[in-house]
């Protein structure tokens, strides 16, 4: 092949990777921005499953619902809902929250991260500590 032929392919061949440049660079955006916002769904994910555990933790010592329901909401990610039920001897704490990032696309998606725990009531003198955080205080005691 003669040097002018090879000259005369670099020529055609030579707004190729400018063009691919301009289609490949947005998807590979998108791609980055995609598995950045996967990362922060699975880090609000696992703040919601430790939030459900301290708050479930919390009301099976005895702690108090509203206390329980007050820790699990402080360590659960921004904007969640925390609820505590107490049934049967069991706690129960389910912490929901919207996924993080930007705003359309949470409206869009409608994507929710949520965890439940659920833990025994530990007991204390023969009485679930939960009921004797309850019970009034004696007056001689208050005195």
């Amino acid at each position: 092949m003669a040097a002018s032929e090879r000259a005369r392919g670099r020529r055609r061949e030579a707004g190729y990777v400018t063009a691919e440049t301009a289609v490949l660079l947005p998807v590979f955006i998108l791609l980055t921005s995609g598995m950045l916002w996967l990362i922060t769904a699975v880090a609000a994910q696992m703040r919601c499953v430790d939030a459900a555990a301290l708050g479930a933790r919390a009301a099976a010592r005895g702690d108090g619902l509203e206390r329980a329901s007050a820790a699990a909401a402080a360590a659960a990610p921004r904007g969640a809902e925390v609820s505590v039920t107490e049934a049967d001897g069991m706690v129960t704490v389910q912490v929901s929250a919207p996924a993080p990032g930007p705003e359309a696309l949470a409206r869009r998606t409608g994507i929710t991260v949520r965890a439940s725990a659920t833990a025994p009531v530990e007991y204390a003198f023969g009485t679930p500590f939960s009921v004797a955080a309850r019970l009034p205080t004696p007056p001689e005691a208050a005195s």
